[in-house]
């Protein structure tokens, strides 16, 4: 799996994929959002907030909010992660593959040292992009779990803090999603990050190696 997202032009094409999609769909799509998402009370962008936040958040959307926010997650938020995810793995792969020992190889010559062992990627450590789109996938099902809960209590018929008390003690799944909801977002924030920030520094210290096995080629072949 490591081996087919390293290749080049798969990294490109998701490159240029998620760059257009940024540029394009992404703005649209926020200036949408922020129709329905009640001021500080948005999941997505939210680094962290507690369960009883989450609760909070859901409630002030109102039932229109609720449910347009429950269809972008399964439409928009179905592709995106996607799109950002396999930059991301194959950013990743594509480095660490050249990254290795001998990355500089020719494929054939890298796919033997590969198999007797002298040059393997790290390809291990695509969990962590990996676990980043995961962990969005996890917090929109956890979220809308949470919004389909808070709107079947009638929120919008009882004070915010009598439908807090409610749903941190009875209905105990409520108080469940909220906690996930929670944990999700704090723990995408963190994969995506790590994902976002080595899909940036691994192909540049993999450009910088290639550069700098060239410069190094290039003495030894003037000195011989």
């Amino acid at each position: 799996m490591g081996g087919a997202l390293a290749k080049p032009w798969l990294f490109i094409a998701a490159t240029a994929a998620f760059v257009v999609f940024a540029f394009t769909v992404l703005p649209a799509k926020a200036a949408d959002a922020a129709l329905y998402t009640p001021p500080g009370a948005s999941f997505d962008t939210s680094l962290f907030y507690t369960p009883a936040e989450a609760i909070e958040r859901a409630v002030s959307y109102g039932e229109e909010g609720r449910s347009a926010y429950i269809f972008d997650r399964w439409t928009f938020d179905l592709v995106f992660p996607l799109i950002y995810g396999l930059f991301m793995l194959s950013a990743w792969a594509f480095s660490l593959k050249r990254l290795a020992p001998g990355g500089a190889i020719t494929d054939r010559v890298r796919a033997g040292a590969e198999k007797s062992g002298e040059a393997k990627p790290g390809y291990r450590w695509l969990l962590v992009p990996a676990l980043g789109i995961a962990f969005d996938f996890a917090e929109n099902s956890a979220v809308t779990l949470l919004m389909l809960g808070v709107g079947s209590l009638g929120a919008e018929a009882a004070p915010a803090g009598g439908i807090l008390g409610g749903a941190m003690g009875e209905p105990s799944w409520l108080g469940l999603a909220a906690f996930a909801s929670s944990a999700a977002t704090a723990l995408k924030w963190l994969f995506v990050g790590a994902g976002f920030a080595g899909a940036l520094i691994l192909p540049l210290a993999a450009g910088l190696g290639a550069l700098l096995r060239r410069r190094r080629a290039g003495r030894q072949a003037a000195g011989q």
